[in-house]
């Protein structure tokens, strides 16, 4: 833990020296103009301020883990159960689905058929899965390989046998659902609402929830080796920062 914090002392320094100069912030807001004009936006899954809270739950599970307490072994999730309105087109980015494991999880105990997205009805949806920032990384990355239907509940069952770092596995006992339809409203039931959410065996052992106020987060915490990858990402988002301070 001591020396993750230095490390990120390390990239917020960096980011203050980078932003005093002002050719570099113009750079980053021109090549990168959605993420900038969506930088402060809690709602938005990937921002930093959803991020943070993300990262804060992965710190305090190392924290309860040195300490000899358990943890969640699937912090949280995009989108969270029982969201709604997820995007249904398969290639799109926002179509996907993550989960954020509490430790790093070995790549060669990952696979598709880990994952099954299926329909209310039963109808399963081919996926692709796989680790962001690779081997020994926190973040599954699944993606659906045909379009969602509208309006209608999906859950994603986790297989069991992925293994993570300190030796913990999935046990095939754990899912969550999500709507690709709006909720329901008290005005009463319109053409797109989805009714109720199909049973779902989230495990409270299994999922920290308080994380997911900003509808989950497709950025997680890794392992020591890819904190360049992160070093950028908090390099982007301060000289952003700073230029909104300016103006």
């Amino acid at each position: 833990m001591e020396e993750g914090q230095g490390l990120l002392r390390l990239a917020v320094t960096a980011v203050a020296l980078m932003a005093e100069n002002p050719d570099g912030v113009d750079t980053f807001e021109a090549e990168f103009p959605w993420a900038a004009e969506h930088m402060d936006d809690p709602s938005q899954a990937g921002s930093p301020p959803c991020a943070a809270a993300l990262l804060a739950l992965y710190w305090e599970s190392v924290w309860a883990r040195l300490n000899g307490d358990s943890t969640a072994l699937i912090l949280s999730t995009y989108p969270p159960d029982g969201g709604t309105l997820h995007p249904r087109e398969a290639g799109r980015v926002e179509s996907r689905i993550t989960l954020v494991f509490s430790e790093a999880v070995h790549q060669d105990s990952l696979a598709r058929s880990d994952f099954v997205l299926s329909a209310q009805d039963g109808t399963t949806v081919p996926v692709n899965a796989w680790l962001f920032y690779r081997d020994m990384s926190h973040v599954v990355h699944i993606a659906p390989e045909s379009d969602l239907e509208k309006a209608t509940w999906y859950s994603v069952a986790v297989g069991p046998g992925i293994r993570t770092v300190d030796g913990q596995t999935t046990q095939g006992e754990w899912s969550f659902s999500f709507a690709t339809g709006a909720p329901v409203v008290d005005s009463g039931v319109s053409s797109t609402d989805t009714g109720q959410p199909p049973s779902s065996t989230v495990d409270d052992s299994a999922k920290r929830t308080d994380g997911d106020s900003c509808g989950g987060c497709a950025q997680g915490e890794t392992t020591g080796h890819n904190w360049p990858a992160d070093l950028v990402f908090v390099v982007f988002y301060g000289v952003c920062r700073r230029r909104s301070w300016r103006s």
